[in-house]
C-alpha cells in the first residue's frame, strides 16, 4: 500500500503544464500590454499630427480665401486700368488728329506768311525804287534849275540880283516845301553797318543822344554808344531774352533801362548796366507793336494787334488798366500821364486817350483832308 502524501505523476505533469501555460499567458499579456502602450502613444502622436494638419488646413483655407479676394480686387483694378488706358488711347488719338490738323494749318499759315512777306518785300522794293526815281528826278530838275539860274545870273547880273531880292521878300506859302537855294539832298548814306543777324525793325536814341538801341528779327536788343567827335557807333551790350522779333525800343528818361515790344505777345524791360531782364509784361493775346514809358519810367503803355492798349505798373508788376480800341494798334506816343496817349490803328484812325478820367478815347481823328 502506497502512502497518501505521494502525488500522482500524471497530475504533477498536468500542473506543471498548466503552470507553464500560465507563465506563457503572463508573457503574452505583458507583450500585449507593451504593444497597447506603444499603440496608445502612436495614437496620441497621430492625433497631435491630425490636429496640426487640421490647423494647417484651416490656415490654408483662410489664405486661399484671402488670395481669392485679392485676385478679385486685382481683376477689378485691371479692368479699371484697361478702361482708363482705352480712354487715354482714344484721347491720344483725338489729340494726334487735332495736332495733325493744326500742323497742316500751321504749314498753310507759314506758307501764306512767306508769300505775304515776299509780296510785302516786293512792294517795299517797288516803293523804294519809286522813291529813288522821284528823288533822282527832283535832284536832276533842281540841278537843271540851278544851272539855268546860274547861267541867267551870269548873263544878266543886275536882273538876277533884283530877282533874288524880290524873291527873298516873298513869304513862303503855307504847306510848301522850303528848299534853300544851292542845297542838295543826300543820295548816299554817310556810313552803313550791319548790326543784326536779321532785319532791323526798331531803333531809337536816348534823351541825351549818347546811346542808341536797335532791335531786330534776331530777337536781340543791342545798345550802342554814339561817339560825337568820331561820328560813329560803338557796341555797348546785347540784351537777350525775347522769344520773337523786336517791334519797338525806347530808353527811360535816365537812360538806365530799355523797353522793347516783342512779337511773342509780351513786352520786356532790361537794365543797361548789368544787361539783366528786369520785367516781362505778358497779357496781350497778339503781337505787341509798340511800348512806351509813362510817368518817369514807373508805368508803361503797350499797344497790340489784339485791339487793346494796356497800362502797366512797373513797381507792382501788374496791369493797371486795359483800354479797348476796337482796332489793331500799330504805334503809341506819350506825353506823360497828364499829357495822355495817342495811338495809331489799322482802321486809319488815331485815338487820343486821357488816362485821368476814362477808358475810352476822348478824340478819334480819321479822314482829315
Amino acid at each position: 500500500m502506497q502512502p497518501c502524501c505521494q502525488r500522482d505523476p500524471v497530475s504533477v505533469g498536468v500542473q506543471e503544464g498548466k503552470a507553464e501555460e500560465l507563465v506563457e499567458m503572463h508573457k503574452k499579456v505583458g507583450e500585449v500590454t507593451t504593444q497597447l502602450a506603444e499603440l496608445t502613444t502612436q495614437l496620441r502622436k497621430k492625433d497631435n499630427d491630425l490636429v496640426k494638419k487640421d490647423e494647417r488646413v484651416r490656415e490654408a483655407t483662410s489664405q486661399r480665401k484671402r488670395l481669392e479676394e485679392e485676385l478679385d480686387t486685382a481683376k477689378k483694378e485691371l479692368a479699371s486700368a484697361q478702361q482708363t488706358n482705352q480712354a487715354l488711347v482714344d484721347e491720344h488719338q483725338a489729340l494726334q488728329l487735332a495736332y495733325n490738323s493744326h500742323e497742316v494749318k500751321l504749314k498753310e499759315v507759314e506758307a501764306e506768311n512767306d508769300r505775304l512777306r515776299k509780296q510785302l518785300m516786293s512792294y517795299k522794293v517797288k516803293d523804294a525804287d519809286r522813291l529813288n526815281d522821284q528823288n533822282e528826278k527832283f535832284r536832276s530838275d533842281r540841278e537843271r534849275q540851278l544851272k539855268e539860274e546860274i547861267e541867267q545870273a551870269t548873263r544878266e547880273p543886275s536882273v538876277a540880283t533884283a530877282t533874288s531880292k524880290h524873291s527873298s521878300d516873298k513869304k513862303p506859302r503855307k504847306g510848301s516845301l522850303s528848299v534853300t537855294e544851292g542845297s542838295i539832298c543826300p543820295t548816299t548814306p554817310l556810313e552803313s553797318m550791319e548790326v543784326h543777324d536779321n532785319e532791323v525793325s526798331a531803333l531809337c536814341f536816348d534823351g541825351q543822344g549818347n546811346y542808341m538801341a536797335t532791335g531786330g528779327a534776331d530777337k536781340v536788343v543791342k545798345v550802342w554808344c554814339w561817339r560825337e567827335g568820331l561820328e560813329k557807333l560803338e557796341a555797348k551790350c546785347n540784351l537777350t531774352g525775347s522769344g520773337a522779333s523786336i517791334m519797338s525800343v525806347q530808353f527811360d528818361h535816365q537812360s538806365k533801362m530799355v523797353l522793347a515790344a516783342c512779337n511773342d505777345h509780351a513786352s520786356r524791360i532790361w537794365s543797361i548796366h548789368d544787361q539783366r531782364l528786369k520785367h516781362t509784361l505778358t497779357g496781350h493775346s497778339n503781337k505787341v507793336m509798340s511800348a512806351k514809358f509813362l510817368d518817369e519810367s514807373q508805368k508803361v503803355v503797350t499797344g497790340s494787334h489784339d485791339r487793346t492798349l494796356k497800362i502797366w505798373d512797373i513797381h507792382h508788376k501788374t496791369c493797371a488798366k486795359t483800354l479797348f480800341a476796337g482796332s489793331s494798334c500799330n504805334d503809341v506816343v506819350t506825353r506823360g500821364v497828364r499829357g495822355g496817349i495817342i495811338s495809331a490803328h489799322f482802321d486809319k484812325r488815331i485815338r487820343f486817350w486821357d488816362l485821368r478820367y476814362c477808358v475810352s478815347p476822348t478824340i478819334v481823328a480819321a479822314g482829315i483832308p
